[in-house]
This record gives structure tokens, C-alpha cells and sequence, in this order.
């Protein structure tokens, strides 16, 4: 029981330290893995042989289970919603959006950036035809 007791408290520390953080995922997988063995019920008791990758690997699987089971909302809570957005190409984040709900988010000499001049006069040329005939 003091065994266990030792490596709650280190696992606990490492926590704490915020160390997790600047792991690999890989390492991240291998502690979560040997948490899930030394806190079953039998954890202390196990005569279990498994290589670091096989530790590894279960962390990764338990790790995966995890995080199938939470809600969209419950992942954005751990995440940077700029980050994430930004692993998206523009068409995929533009999907399901309407021409005017994006073009109003700009200036309006924004939204013609980038024209070429032959766009702006074909711009202009339209513009004269709906202006009101007095």
C-alpha cells in the first residue's frame, strides 16, 4: 500500500508541475498507460511483463477512449479555438457560410483587395447599371 501511495503522489507532483505539458504524446501515452496498470484494483499485486511501447500503446487506447467520450463542448474547453481553426484550410472553415455573412466582416476596401484591374472596371461597369436613372 505505501508503494502505491509513492506513486500516486509522484504521478500527482508531475501534474501539478505542469511538466505533462511539454511531453511528447508519446511519453504522455507510456505515464497514462502505467497509471491505468499501477491503479487498477489488482495494480500492486500485477506480475505483469509488458514492454515500454505495449505501456505505451494501452496509455494511447485508454487516452483515445477518453477523449471519444466527451462532448464537442468539453474538448473546446482544453483548446484554443484559434488553434484549432487554424489546422483548417479557408474553404473548409468558409463551408455552410453565406457570401454576405463573410463579405460584412470586412471593410469595403478590404473586400476589393486583390481584384485585378480589369475586375474593378467590370466592378465599375456594373455599378454605373444600377445606379437609379433620374
Amino acid at each position: 500500500m505505501f508503494q502505491r501511495q509513492e506513486k500516486q503522489k509522484a504521478f500527482d507532483l508531475l501534474e501539478q508541475s505542469g511538466l505533462l505539458n511539454s511531453l511528447t504524446k508519446e511519453l504522455k501515452w507510456f505515464i497514462n498507460g502505467l497509471k491505468g496498470l499501477w491503479f487498477t484494483d489488482k495494480g500492486d499485486d500485477m506480475n505483469l511483463e509488458m514492454t515500454p511501447k505495449q505501456v505505451a500503446d494501452l496509455g494511447k487506447i485508454w487516452g483515445n477512449a477518453f477523449l471519444s467520450s466527451l462532448s464537442v463542448e468539453e474538448l473546446l474547453e482544453h483548446y484554443d479555438r484559434q488553434k484549432i481553426l487554424s489546422q483548417f484550410k479557408p474553404q473548409e472553415r468558409l463551408t455552410g457560410l453565406e457570401p454576405q455573412d463573410i463579405l460584412t466582416q470586412f471593410k469595403p476596401q478590404e473586400r476589393l483587395a486583390g481584384l485585378e484591374p480589369q475586375e474593378l472596371d467590370e466592378l465599375q461597369e456594373y455599378l454605373k447599371k444600377r445606379e437609379p436613372k433620374n
